[in-house]
């Protein structure tokens, strides 16, 4: 239904799955405003589409949620500390 309310058609849907996206992951872009290539650019730096159309629809850029993600990550300290 939300597809039908942006007016996504299924052969635009396959070019996302085709890259190994999920079909609903086509909606949350384009509900969130990203393009194929900015969602591209978020799943190649570990995000996951639901949580980047989360971060981008709060005003993040990729940049800002890339250094927050490790903000205050000590890889060198022994796990469990």
């Amino acid at each position: 239904m939300r597809a039908v309310k942006l007016c996504i058609r299924p052969q635009q849907v396959r070019p996302w799955a085709a890259s190994g996206f999920l079909p609903g992951d086509a909606v949350e872009a384009a509900e969130a405003g990203m393009t194929f290539a900015e969602a591209t650019a978020w799943r190649q730096a570990g995000f996951i589409l639901p949580d980047a159309a989360l971060l981008v629809r709060d005003g993040w850029t990729l940049d800002e949620a890339t250094v927050a993600r490790f903000a205050g990550v000590d890889r060198y300290a022994p796990a469990g500390r």
